[in-house]
């Protein structure tokens, strides 16, 4: 069997020993909860470890929203159309307002700019041009 130890899960064809370096505690812990699960340690560790590896695998620096969201510290950067209460802005730090006021003015230019399109043309930059009497 190449590979594949007796006793080892089919799952694992081929696999590695990695060890580890854990407080004594810890190991006693684990071993306790292996033995009353009648799993090894390994068995315990695999399936953290994989999701841990799955969770972590992606070359994506950015935080991960769903973890983002769990934390009581999370607040979501308001939407345009929000009703901005004192409550809400006095929770958001320096940078989320300051980021926020950015946006707002250039959500304002992007407005202010449709409706100069919307606009017939001598009522936008230029006066009306007036020729002189022939």
């Amino acid at each position: 069997m190449s590979g594949v130890r007796p006793g080892r899960p089919k799952e694992l064809k081929v696999a590695r020993a990695v060890g580890i370096v854990i407080e004594n505690e810890t190991k006693e812990v684990l071993e306790s909860i292996a033995q009353r699960e009648k799993k090894s340690v390994s068995e315990l560790l695999r399936p953290v470890i994989d999701k841990y590896a799955h969770d972590h695998a992606s070359s994506n620096d950015q935080a991960r929203l769903d973890l983002s969201i769990e934390s009581s510290e999370f607040m979501a950067m308001p939407t345009m159309g929000e009703i901005l209460r004192p409550a809400r802005l006095d929770g958001m730090s320096d940078a989320d307002l300051e980021e926020l006021a950015k946006a707002a003015k250039g959500r304002s230019q992007e407005i202010q700019a449709a409706l100069e399109r919307r606009q017939p043309f001598k009522t936008r930059a230029y006066p009306a041009i007036r020729w002189p009497d022939e």
